[in-house]
């Protein structure tokens, strides 16, 4: 689908941005033409970044991102090796609650006690890695909290895009963005909260995420 199809990135998430390659901030915003989609152009370096499904795709493309895109051909690889998208799944917007399998009662457990943690007000900005479909995302922005959420597999099948039906389902918007947890293309001092849930541990370099939440989080700021 052409990027115009979707709405363009709101100017809270516009201010937060920065390059990924450079570091600069609040890349330029170029809608889509006839001749190509919409692009973030980074001020400084010039380098343009697109979108797919909506999504602006927020990375430097070099060998420390070629992983992470090994990654996300992983998933969409055995999604379709499982048959996934032939049975056509709709969105659960209930999930965490109510499930009766695993992962998602354990999860769900969890998922109770980091919103005790939270204990969201309205207001906050919320970093979501590793959103997968945007299911945490989506509790938060309910909550009343500005939540951007962020992962390397834009896939509408079952990726990040999927997304876009929650929101539409449950009236709520959250940001999304495609980009490197290691790397985050935010700057420093932007969220209240970084959350993560059963997304850490297909990192190779823990220190350069913990170090990458720790540079956007605000002082006094938590990752949960």
């Amino acid at each position: 689908m052409h990027g115009a199809s979707y709405p363009a990135p709101r100017p809270g998430l516009l201010e937060i941005l920065i390059c990924p390659a450079c570091g600069a901030e609040r890349p330029a915003y170029r809608p889509a033409s006839d001749a190509d989609g919409p692009r973030l152009v980074c001020r400084r370096c010039r380098r343009s970044y697109g979108f797919a499904h909506g999504i602006p795709l927020l990375y430097h493309n070099d060998a420390t991102w070629a992983a992470k895109q090994r990654e996300a051909e992983g998933w969409v690889a055995m999604w379709t090796a499982l048959g996934m998208y032939e049975q056509q799944i709709p969105v659960n917007v209930d999930v965490p609650f109510g499930s009766t399998i695993e992962p998602w009662i354990t999860i769900e457990r969890m998922f109770r006690g980091a919103l005790f943690q939270m204990d969201l007000r309205g207001g906050e900005r919320v970093l979501d890695l590793g959103a997968g479909e945007g299911w945490a995302a989506q509790h938060f922005a309910a909550r009343g909290a500005e939540v951007v959420a962020i992962d390397v597999v834009p896939d509408p099948g079952f990726g990040l895009a999927r997304a876009w039906r929650r929101m539409e389902l449950t009236r709520t918007r959250f940001d999304l963005v495609v980009g490197d947890n290691e790397r985050l293309p935010f700057a420093a001092q932007s969220f209240d909260i970084v959350f993560a849930s059963t997304a850490l541990h297909p990192h190779d370099h823990l220190d350069k995420l913990f170090a990458s939440a720790y540079r956007v989080l605000r002082p006094g700021g938590r990752l949960i």
